[in-house]
């Protein structure tokens, strides 16, 4: 008896850290959610738990290398358990091996033909690759028969239909998603975004509202109100062209003609002020995180975005004052 107490306590600690690690996972610190499964591996090398959520936390880290191995260890420890199949599936996603990807993981449903959870992951992984959109959409649509509560079939049909351009149609599947489960902060990010790209900013403003009193504290609204660092370093280069091009065309101009000065430094302060308008707005922003989410829903048409009629501003100032320069030089 006191064996199985051991025994016993030994699992129930072996899976509380696992799910310690997919809170962890969840809460975006994959390196801290690998290094608890690991910890539970070197106690049980066969935990499938650990290893599954060992495999998603290389993943997230890139460290495909591992991930493949682990993967492999999980088919090993686990053959018949479809989430074997689907994880391995994910880790050949990454390695751009879709055609592959969807093999693998269509075999999960051999092994669960009634799991509507098994289907919903396939679905997923099939909607990635254009030419498996309909077996995505029987997969998914298999998987709402199977259990009409599940919310992430919805998403990938909502997927299949911003692949295909049909904001209209994303629009409808996430309002089902909605329906199912009233307030997720997936399905309103989801619903604002396909109502931002279908051009309904006003629709979009609002279901981002219901997003920051549903969930404030939510991963979807922090994506939306995080700093765009890479956009904010393209910005910065691009003002950073502009003005030295201009520059080069005023000191071309200032060597070949001789201009006012009034005319010369009223110029330069009007392409100076405009050609970094994608860096002073990205700023604000930053320093205003609600107006970050209502940027979001502007149009991506290029005549009502900011920053390609500040860079349009700055470059007519320059090959303005250079025609004036020239008209006005003597001779």
């Amino acid at each position: 008896m006191r064996l199985v107490q051991v025994a016993t306590a030994e699992w129930t600690a072996l899976d509380h850290r696992t799910n310690e690690a997919i809170e962890l996972l969840r809460s975006r610190h994959p390196r801290a959610a690998y290094d608890v499964s690991i910890w539970v591996l070197e106690r049980e090398n066969e935990h499938s738990g650990a290893l599954g959520v060992a495999i998603l936390s290389l993943l997230q880290l890139k460290e495909l290398k591992r991930a493949r191995a682990t993967a492999s260890r999980l088919l090993e420890v686990a053959p018949e358990d479809w989430r074997s199949h689907v994880l391995s599936s994910w880790v050949m996603m990454a390695e751009k091996k879709k055609a592959e990807a969807v093999e693998v993981a269509a075999s999960a449903l051999h092994l669960a033909p009634a799991d509507a959870q098994a289907y919903a992951a396939v679905a997923h992984v099939a909607a990635q690759v254009a030419r498996h959109a309909g077996f995505a959409q029987t997969a998914a649509e298999r998987a709402i028969a199977l259990d009409p509560e599940l919310i992430d079939p919805h998403f990938t049909l909502a997927l299949l239909r911003e692949l295909q351009g049909d904001w209209a149609g994303a629009i409808d599947r996430y309002g089902e998603a909605l329906q199912t489960s009233p307030g997720d902060p997936r399905a309103l990010m989801g619903l604002a975004e396909a109502q931002r790209l279908a051009g309904r900013r006003a629709d979009a403003g609002r279901t981002y509202q219901s997003l920051a009193d549903a969930a404030p504290e939510s991963d979807e609204l922090q994506d939306v109100l995080k700093p765009e660092t890479p956009l904010s370093v393209f910005r910065l280069l691009r003002s950073i062209a502009v003005l030295f091009f201009g520059a080069l065309i005023l000191m071309l101009v200032v060597a070949a003609t001789k201009p006012t000065m009034t005319l010369l430094v009223i110029t330069l302060v009007v392409a100076a002020l405009t050609a970094t308008t994608p860096v002073r707005r990205g700023i604000a922003l930053r320093l205003k995180p609600r107006a970050m989410a209502q940027a979001k829903t502007k149009t991506s048409w290029p005549g009502r975005n900011p920053d390609f009629v500040a860079g349009l501003v700055a470059s007519g100032c320059l090959v303005a004052l250079l025609v004036i320069s020239i008209a006005s030089s003597p001779g």
